[in-house]
């Protein structure tokens, strides 16, 4: 890791938003990790400059381990939420190291993400919006036949389903 860090230190792990929205500087001091699949979700020319400058000196960039991906599958699965590549490899990089008995941080402004989080006992912070107060569960309704469904496509009547909150 690029910054020493005690086993107190709290590991900050930081979504594209820091990046997007040029908050990159408020974790300068701070150990500060991501996922290569950040990268991608960042589209603006002055994000992806901060996010390279930031990688050179204080961003620890980690691929998690397989065994958290499948970990954060699970959980995700459990709560019904849905999540992108990127910040499903982020949920798994914060189990990866809670379960090191590290003190993680995740900082995203995704509700998703932040709720499932928060399930599995991350702490969370909001990176331009607050955190979320609430915690949702999910499920699928057909918005042909109105019918809860566990599939992508009705058992019924055959519709592409639809994620709700419940």
């Amino acid at each position: 890791m690029k910054k020493n860090s005690s086993s107190n230190d709290e590991i900050y792990v930081l979504d594209a938003g820091v990046f997007i929205n040029g908050m990159s500087y408020l974790f300068q001091d701070k150990l500060s990790i991501t996922t290569p699949f950040i990268e991608e979700e960042i589209k603006s020319s002055q994000a992806k400059m901060d996010f390279y400058r930031f990688s050179l000196q204080d961003l620890n960039i980690v691929m998690p381990s397989k065994e958290s991906m499948e970990r954060a599958k699970k959980i995700l699965n459990r709560t019904n939420h849905k999540l992108s590549p990127a910040d499903l490899s982020l949920l798994a990089l914060c189990i990866e190291y809670k379960n090191k008995n590290k003190e993680v941080v995740l900082v995203t402004d995704d509700y998703s993400l932040q709720d499932v989080a928060s399930s599995y006992g991350i702490k969370v912070e909001g990176i331009v919006k607050e955190k979320t107060k609430e915690r949702y569960r999910w499920k699928r309704i057909c918005p042909a036949c109105n019918r809860e469904n566990s599939y992508a496509i009705c058992e019924v009547c055959g519709t592409k389903t639809k994620y709700v909150r419940s």
